[in-house]
């Protein structure tokens, strides 16, 4: 059974989602396909906008209370994820087992260290750490994200976590380790 997961590096329920994945050793039946969901966002990072950080600070605080077990902190803004998606399809196709890698990375870097994953010298320095010295953003790497976007746009809930299922059951938002154990390996 396939299964496919709809997520961007900036949204806390997508981060803690992936890491219940982790945790249940299940990242290897999950197709990542990162799309980007609040696409207005500036580059670089904007730290001063009130109301934005007062939805992170909510957001995050409900990721606290919904999974304890997710290392999280609030980040100093909401980081524009088009070029760190792309960057991610580009590392995928360089390198698919360290690109995993380099993913989790990227997360951990937004939602831990508080670094803005919209830089290119942030991503950069994130896959020379996990061995990958050239990634290279090519028309492919874009025409990738493109079509992950438009299938999640095809979906029957447009969100993020989304995880879709090859027999058309999805689940949405961030669910307990129960669930998701349940979902990617049915039966």
């Amino acid at each position: 059974m396939e299964v496919v997961l709809y997520t961007d590096l900036n949204c806390p329920f997508c981060y803690a989602t992936e890491q219940r994945l982790e945790a249940l050793d299940a990242q290897h039946l999950v197709e990542w396909r990162g799309v980007e969901h609040e696409p207005d966002l500036p580059v670089p990072i904007d730290t001063e906008d009130d109301e934005l950080n007062a939805e992170l600070a909510d957001e995050v605080a409900q990721v606290r209370s919904r999974a304890p077990e997710v290392e999280i902190t609030q980040p100093a803004g909401k980081s524009n994820t088009a070029y760190a998606l792309e960057f991610a399809a580009a590392a995928e196709r360089t390198d698919p087992e360290r690109a995993r890698r380099v993913r989790h990375a990227m997360y951990r870097a937004f939602w831990v260290d508080r670094q803005d994953i919209s830089s290119p010298d942030v991503l950069a320095g994130i896959t020379r750490e996990h061995g990958l010295d050239s990634v290279e953003i090519r028309s492919e790497d874009k025409l990738r994200v493109t079509s992950w976007r438009l299938d999640w746009e095809r979906s029957p809930l447009r969100g993020v976590p989304l995880l879709a299922r090859s027999d058309g059951e999805v689940l949405y938002g961030l669910k307990d380790s129960q669930t998701l154990a349940g979902f990617v390996r049915p039966g």
